[in-house]
Parts: structure tokens; C-alpha cells; sequence
């Protein structure tokens, strides 16, 4: 027993992991960037700042180090002054945020943002166990996968400032050729760019170069907030350009809302598609959510359809207005009977984008689509009105009653108001009788019936025929009253039946009618 308690309880916790894994944020190179460090912190805590370009997703994890990469791809292993921070985000982080983090060579380091709120989720810290950050420069690496190897890593970013007339020979390099290995050496991890997803501030001077070409080599550095509100692209141009960085080899930066700032990080819309509801043949209703509008106005949303998958705004578009948020609106249009694949869209100036897509097939059209029916009971009075928003094919109507909603007897037969049985427009009927003429109403409404019958000269005599046998049972009914309908009855189900002009009938709701007390 116990042992399938166990073992239980490791499978759920394997599909906790799985859906915690799902769902974390696959990081591409750029959507992290390095904005700053501080070579002369007082060690352990040495400080230094990053800041995130894309929504993080909770469960996302990111490694980071201070470890530079040798000329065979690995990592340079020595932990008494290399370490790797593992940050696993606890909840929904905002593209833009910009943290301070804090070194320990004793535990795990700290993570805040801009308004000193720390994160969880952080283990262990970049700087080793006896040495951190150098006075001559160093790198911050930052990547996803195991911690501590490169093996299968994904590197996001790669900053560097370290200083050495050997092996940095040109200012803002990489290494290239290795003659010794050491705590502030680094190639340029694989799949980074630099001047985009890496930022050089290397020097052939330990005391750090300041030139037309930029600011390279300080033992504390950041970034000077050239540009915060732009696209992804734009700011990784200005943080990876050395002009916009200054530097110093004496006083520390205290990072914080002071000196660095959180960015506005421009882009298409974040959007979801709701799915959709009150489906006809001809129409749904539906909508959207936009998460975010991408720091700039969303000057056009809506949905777009199509019978493919994936449908854009050059198919089927139908504008719910301007804006962020969630909204929703009933359209009309949709080809009945058919699978029809709709997803909803935003418009902002960096371009268009699209929710994920849902399918559902409208329903089958109806010959007639009734809007509102309703029956009243006054003074043995019965009123019937019904109305039709269109008609297809309709040749007319059957009033039907029954007193007790199973057996229904046709009191009535209404022609359809179209000039030829379709109509595109709105159309009112209404019919009132009274229920102590009703026993008539039925015999006269068999004799309607029969009447709908166009009999040719040759048939004359068989429509005569049928006629007088009509009117025998008229009379009947007249004065046997057969329908089962009483006079005095205080309710009446009523319905009408829809027939097409070959003869097809469709039966509409049935109204339960009281009399007036």
C-alpha cells in the first residue's frame, strides 16, 4: 500500500513538473540584457543589473555566470572565483523590468527590481566562493539549460569589460586566441551577436579607454539610459553600442530607479482569441483579450475568418473597435453548414497581430429565421403575431393548436408575404381568433389546407369530390367540436409549421398561452 503511495505521489509531482516545465519561457538570443556592474563592490556583495526585453512566464529558468567561455566552447571551471545563479521566475514578469541583483559567495544571491522588491526562486550566485568580480573587468553570461555547462545551453546574452593588453588587444574584442586562461577571458558564446545579443566593453588598457568609439575597460560600468521606450531591436542597437555606456574606476554605481530606469518595450500586441458562443447558420458570437498593446495604442482590433486555417486580415475581417483589453461582438455573414477557423487580431504600429485560431461549424440554414413569436388570451380573444427576418423558398405557415402540447390540429393556414417565397428583409404576421369560433377555425383550416391542393380541369371532378368530403367533416367538427379543443380551456399551445414550397415543413417553438383571469 505504501509503495503505491509512492509511487503515486511521484507521478503527480512528474506532471506538476511537466506542466511547470511547459510553461516556462524559451528564451531566444536578446531577450535579456546586461545593463551593468560593479567591479569595485566591497566582496561578496557585488552588484550588478539586467533587465528582461519579453514577458517571462512563471517557471522560467535562467542560468547566470561569470565564467568565460575557452576556445573549446566549455566553460572556465573554477568554482573558488566562477559561480552560476539559477533563477527560476515565480510569477509573470513584464518585458522591460529592469533588476539589481546582489552576489553571495555564502548562498544564494538576491534579485529586486527597481522599487527593491525581491524575487524568489534564486539559487546560488555569480563570483565564487573565495573571489568575485575582478578589478580588471569580467564577464556575465547568461544562458538557459543545465547550470554550470554548456552542453545543450541556449546563451540569451554576453556582456564583458575586462582588461587585458594581450588577449583584448582591440578595444570592445573578444578573445580570439587564448595565451593564458583567466577570470576576466572570454570568447563570444555561440549563436551571439556582438553589438546586439553581446556587448563587448573590453580593453587594452587596465585603466579603462574613453573614445569617440566609446567608453571601454571600467571597473564599474552601465548603461546611461540613451534610449528606454523602443523595440526590441532598437534598444539592444542602443545598449549594445559602447558610445551610450560610461564607466569608472573609483565610485561604485548604486543601482536602483536613480540611475537605471525599467524600458517601454515597443512591439506587436499580445493577443488571445475567445471562443465562440450563440453560433447560427449565418453568424457567432466572438472576440479577444490583448494582454499587452505593446507599449503603444492599438488603433484596431477585431476578428478575422476564413474556411482555412490561420485566416489573416486579407480574408474575412470583422473591427470590435480600438484598445486593449478583453471585448467581444455578435457578426453576421458566415456560409452555413461550413467549418469555419476564426482568430482574433490587433493593429498597433509595429504591425498586426493574431490570436490562436478556433474552429466550429455554423448550422445548417433554416428556410425561415423567426424572430420574436408571442400569443395572448383576452376576453376569449387569442392574438398570435410572429415575425421573420427572412424566408427562403417559403411557400406558408400552419397555425397550430393543441390542448394539451402533444396533439396539435391546424387551425389556420397563413400565405407567406414574399412575392416569391424568399426575402432578405424583416417581415410581421398576425392572426387573431376567438376560441368559441375555434371548432369552426379547424374545419375551415382542413378546407385551407386542401385548398393548397391546384387541381387541373381534368381533376375537377375529384377536387369537387373531395370538397363536400371537406365539408362533411367541417360540419362535424362544427358541432361534435373533434379537435379535443374546448372552448373554455385557460391554456393553449400553440406553434406554428413552416412549409417550403416543395412541400418540406419545420416546426417553430411551441407557445403555452394563459387566459386572462
Amino acid at each position: 500500500m505504501v509503495k503505491l503511495l509512492n509511487l503515486t505521489i511521484a507521478i503527480v509531482l512528474s506532471v506538476i513538473s511537466s506542466f511547470q516545465l511547459s510553461a516556462q519561457s524559451i528564451l531566444v538570443p536578446g531577450d535579456i540584457v546586461v545593463l551593468g556592474i560593479n567591479g569595485d563592490d566591497a566582496f561578496p556583495a557585488q552588484r550588478w543589473a539586467f533587465a528582461t526585453l519579453v514577458p517571462l512566464q512563471p517557471g522560467t529558468i535562467i542560468n547566470f555566470t561569470d565564467a568565460g567561455i575557452l576556445s573549446t566552447g566549455a566553460f572556465y571551471n573554477n568554482p573558488p572565483n566562477e559561480g552560476h545563479m539559477t533563477w527560476t521566475v515565480p510569477t509573470l514578469i513584464a518585458a522591460g523590468t529592469t533588476f539589481v541583483v546582489t552576489n553571495n559567495n555564502a548562498g544564494n544571491a538576491v534579485i529586486a527590481n527597481l522599487a527593491s522588491a525581491s524575487y524568489s526562486g534564486v539559487s546560488g550566485s555569480v563570483g565564487g566562493n573565495d573571489f568575485g568580480f575582478t578589478a580588471t573587468g569580467d564577464q556575465i553570461i547568461v544562458y538557459q539549460g543545465t547550470a554550470g555547462t554548456t552542453a545543450g545551453a541556449t546563451f540569451i546574452y554576453a556582456f564583458n569589460n575586462g582588461q587585458s593588453a594581450a588577449n583584448y588587444s582591440v578595444n570592445g574584442s573578444w578573445v580570439t586566441e587564448e595565451t593564458f586562461l583567466g577570470q576576466n577571458l572570454s570568447y563570444l558564446p555561440a549563436g551571439l551577436t556582438n553589438g546586439s545579443s553581446a556587448l563587448a566593453l573590453t580593453a587594452n588598457n587596465p585603466l579603462g579607454v574613453t573614445s569617440a568609439g566609446g567608453v571601454y575597460g571600467f571597473d564599474n560600468m552601465k548603461y546611461n539610459n540613451t534610449l528606454i521606450a523602443g523595440t526590441k531591436t532598437q534598444l539592444l542597437s542602443a545598449i549594445g553600442n559602447p558610445v551610450n555606456w560610461l564607466g569608472d574606476n573609483t565610485i561604485v554605481y548604486q543601482f536602483g530607479s536613480s540611475i537605471l530606469s525599467d524600458f517601454a518595450v515597443t512591439g506587436p500586441a499580445s493577443i488571445a482569441t475567445t471562443s465562440a458562443t450563440n453560433v447560427t447558420a449565418t453568424g457567432a458570437t466572438m472576440g479577444g483579450n490583448i494582454i499587452n498593446g505593446g507599449n503603444v495604442p492599438v488603433t484596431e482590433r477585431g476578428i478575422v475568418w476564413g474556411t482555412s486555417n490561420n485566416p489573416t486580415t486579407a480574408n474575412n475581417k470583422v473591427t470590435m473597435g480600438s484598445g486593449v483589453g478583453l471585448y467581444t461582438q455578435s457578426f453576421t455573414g458566415l456560409p452555413s453548414s461550413t467549418v469555419i477557423y476564426a482568430r482574433a487580431y490587433a493593429i498597433n504600429n509595429q504591425g498586426t497581430s493574431y490570436g490562436n485560431t478556433f474552429s466550429f461549424t455554423t448550422l445548417q440554414s433554416l428556410p425561415v429565421v423567426f424572430d420574436a413569436i408571442s400569443a395572448s388570451i383576452k376576453e376569449d380573444k387569442v392574438t398570435l403575431s410572429w415575425n421573420t427576418l427572412s424566408e427562403t423558398n417559403n411557400d406558408h405557415f400552419l397555425v397550430q393548436v393543441s390542448e394539451d402540447g402533444t396533439q396539435f390540429s391546424t387551425l389556420t393556414t397563413i400565405k407567406s408575404k414574399t412575392a416569391n417565397g424568399s426575402s432578405d428583409t424583416a417581415l410581421q404576421y398576425s392572426l387573431t381568433f376567438s376560441l368559441k369560433d375555434m371548432p369552426a377555425l379547424l374545419g375551415m383550416g382542413m378546407l385551407s389546407i386542401f385548398g393548397l391542393v391546384a387541381f387541373g380541369r381534368k381533376n375537377r371532378r375529384v377536387g369537387i369530390l373531395l370538397y363536400l368530403i371537406v365539408g362533411i367533416i367541417f360540419l362535424h367538427a362544427c358541432t361534435k367540436n373533434s379537435s379535443g379543443i374546448s372552448p373554455s380551456s385557460d391554456k393553449l399551445f400553440i406553434r406554428l409549421v413552416q412549409v417550403d414550397k416543395d412541400g418540406t415543413s419545420t416546426n417553430s417553438k411551441v407557445l403555452i398561452v394563459q387566459k386572462d383571469q
